[in-house]
């Protein structure tokens, strides 16, 4: 079983106002581990612009893995 919580965000690939490639990033939620293996995904916010990824990872330092 996964011994720990990890981080939802939301990626978005995007252009800027130059024409240069962008990426942004938005924590959108955590992923907990069930006892089977599985994962359950707490959304604080779900993404629904076309293009947009989810990606799950382990939080950054001081991030926390409950979403405080």
């Amino acid at each position: 079983m996964p011994s720990s919580m990890m981080g939802l965000y939301g990626v978005r690939n995007f252009k800027d106002k130059e024409g240069e490639a962008r990426v942004n990033w938005t924590r959108i939620g955590t992923a907990v581990p069930c006892k089977d293996g599985s994962w359950n995904l707490l959304f604080d916010y779900f993404p629904l612009q076309s293009g947009m990824m989810i990606n799950m990872r382990a939080p950054k330092a001081g991030e926390g893995g409950d979403g405080e």
